[in-house]
C-alpha cells in the first residue's frame, strides 16, 4: 500500500528549501530553466553534488510533471559509483527514502505515486551507457538529462541525447553536462565557452555571450529556423573550482593544490578548473608550467628588504597594467646551480575604470605599497612620447604624478624602444626565445616564480599565442579590445632590460654543478 499524500509531501518540502550547495550553484543552477547547462571545473568543486541535488528537488517537488530523468555516461559499467550512488545518497540525505523505490539490477529509481495517481504517472530515473546506442534510441518521454563526464562523449552523441527531450511537458526540459575541462580544442569547449574562440571559429546562430559572474557564469542563446519559426535554446555555463565550494575539507584542498608536481600542466585542469592546451606548441610562453612556476601567494610574498621592480603597459582596455617583481641573489642547490637569481612576480595591478589611466595606476601602486621606498620603473617605451592625461608631458610623468609624494622614489629604466622580437639587441635572442629560456631554467641561473594571485598574468602565460614570426598574436573582441597580452608585455619590458635580466639573452650559461 502506497504512502499517503501527506507523508510524501513533507519530505519534498524539506528537499526544496534545504539545498546544500555553494553560493554560485544556489543562485545560478537551482533556479535556472536553461535547456543546456554546462557545469565544469576542477576537482572538489561540487559539480556532481549540485547536479544530483537539483534533479532530486525537481523529481520530488514538481508534482504536476511526470519526469523521466536520463542519466548517461560513456559506458554503463561506470554509472554505479558516480551517478547512481550519488542520487541515492542525495535522496537519503533529504529524508526521502520512503518516497522512492530504488533498484540496483538494473539500476532504477522511481518516485512512488501520490494518492489518486496511477503507477504509470510516476516520475523515474533511468540509467544508460552510450556503449548501447539502441537502448538510448528506444527511450521516450525524457524531460531531464544528466551527462556525467561529458568530455567522454562525441558531439553527435550529445546532440542525439538532446533530441530525446521533446513533446509536451508541464515543466521544462533541461540537460546538464558535468565534466572537468580538457583540451580547449575539444568539441565541448565551443558550446561551453564560445567566448574563448574567434568569431569565425564559433558555432553559427548564437547570440553574444552575457557574463553573469565574471569568469564563473555566462549565458547565450542558440537559434534555429524550424517551419518558418525562429526558435531559441538558452545555454548557461558555470565554471567552478574547489575555492568556490565552502563545504570542502581543507585537507582535500591541500591535496588538489599539491597535485601540480605529479600532474604537470594538467594541474590547471584539476586545481584551477580551466582548459588544458594539450600541446604547448603555438604558445608564446611554451615553457611556462603552472605546477612548476606558479606558487601560493604566501611563498611569493613581498619582501620589504628588497627593492620593487615595477613594469607598466599603458593600454586602457581591458585594464591599465602593472606587474611587480623582486630579485634576490641566492646560494644553494637549484636545478644544477649553486649560485642563482630568484625572480619572483609577486603582484599585479589591473586598473579598471575609473582608475584605468596612468595617473590612476600610480595612485593604486602608491596606496598598495606606501612604504616601499625607492623602486625601479620599467615599461612601454612609447609612454615617454606625446601628452598624457592632465596636460602632462608623457604617460610616465602622468603615472608619477599619481604617485604623489612617492614620485621622488621612482628610478626610471625606460629604454628608447621596446625589446624586439627577433633580437633584443645585436647578437642576442629575440623576445619570445628569451622568455622561453627564462622559464625553461636549464641554461641560465634564473629561477622564475609567479604568485598565483597574478591571475591576469598567468592567463597570458597560458593562453597568449605566437605568430609564425615569433610575435604575440593579437586577438581582439568585437569592440576591438585586445583581451590578452598586456601583462606579458609588462613582463617582457622588465626581463629584457639590460639592467634587469637582459644580459642573459646573449650567451648560454652552463650549470656550475
Amino acid at each position: 500500500m502506497g504512502l499517503s499524500a501527506r507523508k510524501i509531501k513533507e519530505p519534498y518540502k524539506r528537499a526544496v528549501i534545504r539545498p546544500k550547495v555553494n553560493t554560485i550553484y544556489a543562485k545560478y543552477l537551482m533556479p535556472s530553466r536553461a535547456r543546456w547547462i554546462f557545469m565544469f571545473g576542477g576537482g572538489g568543486s561540487g559539480k556532481s553534488v549540485a547536479a544530483s541535488q537539483k534533479f532530486t528537488m525537481r523529481l520530488s517537488s514538481e508534482h504536476n510533471t511526470q519526469h523521466k530523468l536520463l542519466c548517461v555516461r560513456k559506458t554503463y559499467s561506470s554509472i554505479e559509483e558516480s551517478m547512481y550512488d550519488r542520487l541515492v545518497r542525495e535522496i537519503d540525505s533529504h529524508g526521502l527514502s520512503r518516497a522512492y523505490n530504488v533498484k540496483k539490477s538494473p539500476f532504477s529509481i522511481t518516485r512512488k505515486a501520490s494518492k489518486g495517481k496511477r503507477e504509470s504517472q510516476q516520475s523515474k530515473v533511468v540509467f544508460r551507457g552510450m556503449d548501447n546506442e539502441e537502448k538510448i534510441k528506444s527511450i521516450e518521454g525524457v524531460t531531464i538529462i544528466w551527462i556525467e563526464e561529458g568530455t567522454e562523449l562525441s558531439e553527435s552523441e550529445f546532440l542525439q541525447l538532446d533530441a530525446r527531450m521533446r513533446g509536451e511537458t508541464n515543466g521544462y526540459y533541461q540537460i546538464i553536462v558535468t565534466f572537468n575541462p580538457v583540451n580547449k580544442n575539444h568539441w565541448i569547449a565551443k558550446y561551453a565557452e564560445p567566448q574563448m574562440f574567434d568569431e569565425q571559429d564559433r558555432h553559427d546562430n548564437i547570440s553574444d555571450v552575457k557574463i553573469l559572474v565574471p569568469e564563473k557564469v555566462w549565458e547565450y542563446e542558440r537559434y534555429a529556423e524550424v517551419n518558418g519559426k525562429k526558435l531559441k535554446t538558452v545555454v548557461r555555463s558555470i565554471n567552478t573550482t574547489h575555492e568556490d565550494n565552502e563545504f570542502l575539507p581543507d585537507e582535500y584542498r591541500a591535496t588538489l593544490e599539491s597535485m601540480g608536481s605529479a600532474l604537470g600542466s594538467m594541474h590547471v585542469v584539476y586545481a584551477k578548473g580551466r582548459w588544458y592546451n594539450g600541446s604547448q606548441a603555438g604558445l608564446f610562453f611554451p615553457t611556462f608550467d603552472y605546477s612548476k612556476h606558479a606558487k601560493m601567494a604566501s611563498s611569493v610574498a613581498y619582501n620589504p628588504a628588497l627593492p620593487i621592480h615595477l613594469s607598466i603597459d599603458f593600454n586602457i582596455q581591458p585594464y591599465m597594467s602593472g606587474l611587480l617583481f623582486q630579485m634576490e641573489h641566492k646560494k644553494g642547490y637549484w636545478n644544477g646551480y649553486t649560485d642563482y637569481i630568484e625572480v619572483k612576480v609577486f603582484d599585479e595591478i589591473a586598473a579598471t575604470a575609473p582608475h584605468n589611466t596612468a595617473h590612476g595606476l600610480g595612485q593604486l601602486f602608491a596606496a598598495r605599497y606606501p612604504d616601499s621606498g625607492g623602486f625601479y620603473l620599467y615599461g612601454d617605451a612609447t609612454g615617454t612620447r606625446g601628452l598624457g592625461i592632465r596636460d602632462t608631458k608623457s604617460l610616465f610623468e602622468d603615472f608619477e604624478r599619481g604617485l604623489g609624494i612617492m614620485a621622488g622614489f621612482a628610478n626610471r629604466r625606460i629604454p628608447k624602444s621596446n625589446p624586439r622580437y627577433k633580437a633584443i639587441a645585436k647578437g642576442s635572442l629575440g623576445r619570445q626565445a628569451f622568455c622561453t629560456r627564462l622559464f625553461n631554467g636549464d641554461t641560465v641561473p634564473i629561477r622564475m616564480i609567479v604568485s598565483r594571485k597574478c591571475t591576469n598574468f598567468i592567463k597570458d602565460l597560458q593562453e597568449v599565442e605566437a605568430t609564425p614570426e615569433g610575435k604575440i598574436k593579437k586577438i581582439k573582441d568585437k569592440n576591438g579590445v585586445e583581451l590578452l597580452g598586456h601583462m606579458s608585455d609588462c613582463f617582457a619590458y622588465f626581463v629584457c632590460h639590460p639592467d634587469a635580466l637582459g644580459e642573459y639573452a646573449y650567451s648560454v650559461i652552463k650549470p656550475t654543478a
